[in-house]
């Protein structure tokens, strides 16, 4: 499905209490205030920029109930696309068939929250990181007051997705807590919600949505700050241009730094992630 970029998206992930919750979120900021972004000179540049995604990573990219793609992803390149006045499009294919779409010409840049490994950098041209997907801890609303460091945690039992960065992170630093690893993320949050365990770990987008959605019954919330190190997590969410597009790069690395200068990133932001990430 080709989809040219083209006016604003409505988030249809928003829960209820989106507004009411998007009115106190602190906005994370990725871009070193003191670092300056020179936009390249594009005036040759005359075609289209073809961007690709998967069509199946809500809230990121996804096919919404009318079939058109959406989501935080698609609104941020469309802002960068306007930002630059350049022409772009962006087709949803599967997960898979991204890099090598790219390496064949068939597209210009990936936007599909792709592994920032070490081997991607050597084989692709990678821009600045534009989100992370940190890692936190729920808890019910009715829970003790504890504190989620090793201390606060000591013998509590944890649900946790089994096999999981998560599961890793908890087994290397909370060594004194009961770890439940589940095979879902639901069964691990059905566990939280029947009191079997007294804080679920996981990652904070798919958490968020789900605290604030019906699935919760509103049992829960988070608690503690977040987790964010790389060599767990990851290294964040960036665009991936074919390699030798440093131009194309260098370009949207400075649309993305205008967005969050001009208060665009907040404005998508807030509209994909009605609770705070961190």
């Amino acid at each position: 499905m080709l989809a040219i970029l083209a006016g604003p998206l409505l988030s249809p992930w928003s829960p209820a209490h989106g507004d009411e919750q998007a009115a106190t979120l602190a906005v994370p900021h990725y871009w070193d205030p003191q670092r300056r972004i020179e936009r390249p000179n594009l005036a040759g540049f005359t075609g289209t920029v073809r961007f690709l995604t998967a069509p199946d990573h809500p809230p990121f990219n996804f096919l919404n109930a009318q079939n058109e793609l959406t989501g935080f992803n698609v609104e941020l390149v469309q802002a960068a696309c306007l930002e630059l006045t350049l022409r772009c499009t962006i087709q949803a294919r599967g997960f898979d068939t991204l890099l090598p779409a790219i390496r064949d010409k068939q597209a210009d840049a990936a936007i599909a929250g792709l592994a920032l490994t070490p081997a991607l950098r050597r084989d692709m041209d990678v821009g600045d990181v534009y989100l992370h997907n940190p890692a936190r801890f729920v808890v019910r609303r009715a829970s003790e007051a504890f504190a989620t460091d090793g201390e606060g945690l000591r013998g509590k039992n944890i649900g946790v997705i089994a096999g999981s960065a998560h599961a890793a992170f908890l087994g290397f630093y909370y060594k004194e807590s009961n770890l439940k690893p589940y095979p879902t993320a639901q069964l691990a949050r059905d566990a939280l919600k029947k009191g079997e365990v007294e804080a679920v770990f996981g990652d904070a987008v798919s958490l968020s949505f789900w605290i604030n959605g019906t699935a919760s019954d509103n049992c829960c919330t988070f608690r503690g700050g977040a987790f964010d190190e790389s060599r767990f997590f990851g290294e964040g969410y960036a665009i991936v241009f074919r390699n030798g597009a440093s131009a194309l790069r260098q370009a949207f690395d400075h649309a993305l730094l205008r967005l969050a200068e001009r208060g665009v990133y907040s404005e998508i932001y807030l509209r994909w992630f009605p609770i705070s990430l961190y």
